[in-house]
This record gives C-alpha cells, sequence and structure tokens, in this order.
C-alpha cells in the first residue's frame, strides 16, 4: 500500500497507545489501526471486520468503524454530485469500464448497497 500512496503511511506515537492502554481488543493487531487512526485524528475507520473494533471503545476514543459500504453510502448522501463525478471519471481511466462493470465491481468487495443507489442515481 504504501508503494501506492507514499503519504499514507503513519507511525502512531506513544501518547497514542498510551490512550488505548486500559482497553482489551477482540485482535491485539488491531491496536495499531487504531492508534494510527488516533495519531492523525480520524474520525473514522473503515474496515468490514467491523467485530474488531467494539463500539464502546470507539465511542470513547472519538471514533466510528464502518463498513466500506456505509462509508459509500455516507458520501454519496453528503456528496452525491461529487461521488457521480467520481464515478464517471474512474469508468473513463478504467480501460474498458462501462458503469454497470464498475457497479458490479463494487457488488463484487462488497458494497451492493452502494452499487444499488449509485444505480439509480446514474439511471443504469
Amino acid at each position: 500500500m504504501t508503494g501506492a500512496f507514499p503519504d499514507a503511511l503513519v507511525v502512531p506515537r506513544s501518547a497514542d497507545y498510551a490512550r488505548l492502554a486500559r482497553f482489551t481488543l477482540p485482535d491485539e493487531d488491531d491496536r495499531d489501526v487504531i492508534a494510527a487512526a488516533l495519531a492523525v485524528e480520524a474520525t473514522i475507520i473503515c474496515t468490514n471486520n467491523v467485530k474488531h473494533f467494539p463500539s464502546n471503545v470507539m465511542s470513547e476514543l472519538g471514533l466510528t468503524v464502518m463498513t466500506p459500504d456505509a462509508l459509500f453510502l455516507r458520501l454519496i448522501g453528503d456528496y452525491l454530485p461529487v461521488m457521480v463525478d467520481v464515478h464517471r471519471d474512474a469508468v473513463k481511466s478504467l480501460k474498458g469500464a462501462t458503469d454497470r462493470s464498475t457497479l458490479a465491481a463494487l457488488r463484487r468487495a462488497g458494497a451492493p448497497k452502494t452499487a444499488t443507489v449509485m444505480s439509480v442515481m446514474l439511471k443504469v
């Protein structure tokens, strides 16, 4: 991932880990993810593995955990014209892509509600 997005690398500080010290997590490997979110003052952690991020812990830390489908739906609700433009730009930039193929890819990737809403918005 850092090859494609080198500026996305986040190194949490010891203070970020200290904020997590009193919490037990279902998967301790996710402690790094939460610490990184705290380090950049994120408000959302986007994952399909929501069960590893207990809502009570996330709430106390000021974080919300959302699936990609839920995050896309929020973005569509808040920024519909922009999201339609982003979709159209993606279709144009991907060789052989169409509205239908891109929406099918969203479904396969676990964002079926997003694909359904976008198909209505695009009249596909």
